[in-house]
């Protein structure tokens, strides 16, 4: 009988390992509720160390250490945790969403807005980014393209902005952040698949932040590097 009990009511967070699952397809019928908040707090701190492991590393900034960076010592899956739980909690609020998945949203909303910011305008992640987009090696396009999203993205959010202009940056977007969580109970979706095209303005629910590096685009740039040769790629303008 105290085996029967203990079996049910212990509870793996699903997020926080590899989906046992064919093709990694998530697992939402393991995916309790209490799990979204644990999974993001603890995937923002993920976030912060990977980070720092790049900002901190004394080598020269190169597309392998800063853009295409791939660390694998703690788990393939370890550092992207944050955009598995975004995603998945995007999609939900999307398509089967309820009041407390909504609440939830309201409070996640300014935390992540905050790291969004602490990420996008981190001026020595920036340094990095720049010296590698002016310095770089031959690229494959698909190297390239990597590079131009990661440098244009920062520039878009702020980069280049004086600490003054920032800070007004940082006040606007955590400002709009509290507005919109609260438009969120009284604008509920209606027929939008997390698949579709066109889907809600994502200020109406938690995003992951805009983050240059994402582990998936890094896989394929390097897979699709190793299949072509090194060549100089033009810079559409």
């Amino acid at each position: 009988m105290d085996e029967k009990i203990s079996t049910a009511t212990y509870h793996t967070n699903p997020f926080l390992e590899a989906y046992p699952t064919p093709h990694e397809t998530v697992p939402f019928d393991r995916i309790r509720f209490e799990d979204y908040e644990e999974a993001f707090m603890e995937g923002i701190r993920r976030d912060n160390e990977a980070l720092d492991n790049i900002i901190n590393d004394p080598e020269e900034p190169t597309f392998e250490n800063t853009i295409a960076r791939t660390d694998t010592s703690k788990g393939e899956h370890y550092y992207d945790l944050l955009d598995r739980v975004s995603t998945v909690f995007s999609c939900m609020l999307s398509a089967e969403t309820n009041d407390q998945l909504d609440q939830l949203a309201q409070k996640l909303s300014p935390i992540l807005t905050r790291h969004a910011n602490d990420v996008a305008l981190n001026s020595r992640l920036f340094a990095r980014i720049k010296h590698v987009y002016e310095h770089h090696r031959p690229l494959t396009p698909e190297e390239q393209m990597l590079l131009n999203n990661s440098y244009d993205g920062f520039v878009r959010s702020g980069a280049f902005l004086s600490d003054s202009d920032k800070d007004k940056l940082r006040q606007l977007t955590e400002a709009c952040c509290h507005y919109s969580s609260h438009k969120i109970c009284s604008r509920r979706p209606r027929h939008t698949s997390c698949t579709s095209p066109t889907r809600r303005n994502s200020t109406d629910y938690p995003t992951p932040p805009a983050r240059p590096l994402p582990p998936q685009l890094r896989k394929k740039a390097r897979r699709a590097g190793s299949s072509r040769s090194t060549r100089p790629a033009t810079r559409r303008l």
